[in-house]
């Protein structure tokens, strides 16, 4: 136990003595940067450490976090369908030896290119669907708790 003590002491004290002003801003910055989304918290921390009336704030915010998630996913399927279109417009173009749908191949590939980027930035801002409805259902199911409590 107290060698355990004793080498946490020597990290606490070098983090504390060793590190330049610039390290730690970065370091607090670097915290702050991660734990900027609060539903995010909801997988770190216990759920009793949140009171009712935030639960209730941070399902409201999830539940607006899901519906832009859900037209962000609707906007970027039609962005691949419109890619499917120029591709068989494409394909028609090579087959018929018409340059002008040839180019739609070209274009194509720019709105899968377009896609591609969209679901990069979706999964880097909001994170996948399965992770926030992950978070959402741990939000229901403990207001639920609390709320058949109290009411017992």
């Amino acid at each position: 136990m107290c060698i355990f003590l004793n080498a946490h002491f020597r990290v606490y004290f070098h983090l504390l003595f060793s590190m330049t002003d610039k390290q730690i801003d970065r370091l607090l910055s670097r915290i702050e940067w991660e734990h900027q989304d609060e539903l995010n918290m909801v997988n770190q921390f216990n759920m009793d450490y949140f009171a009712t009336e935030y639960l209730e704030d941070m399902y409201t915010r999830w539940y607006d976090r899901c519906e832009r998630l859900r037209n962000f996913y609707k906007q970027s399927l039609q962005l691949m369908l419109l890619a499917c279109a120029c591709m068989i417009a494409g394909l028609v173009g090579l087959i018929l030896d018409f340059p002008v749908l040839f180019t739609a191949f070209y274009i194509a590939f720019i709105l899968m290119l377009g896609f591609s980027a969209s679901m990069v930035h979706l999964n880097r801002h909001f994170g996948s669907i399965r992770q926030n409805e992950y978070i959402g259902d741990k939000i229901r199911a403990e207001l639920r708790r609390r709320y058949d409590t109290m009411y017992i």
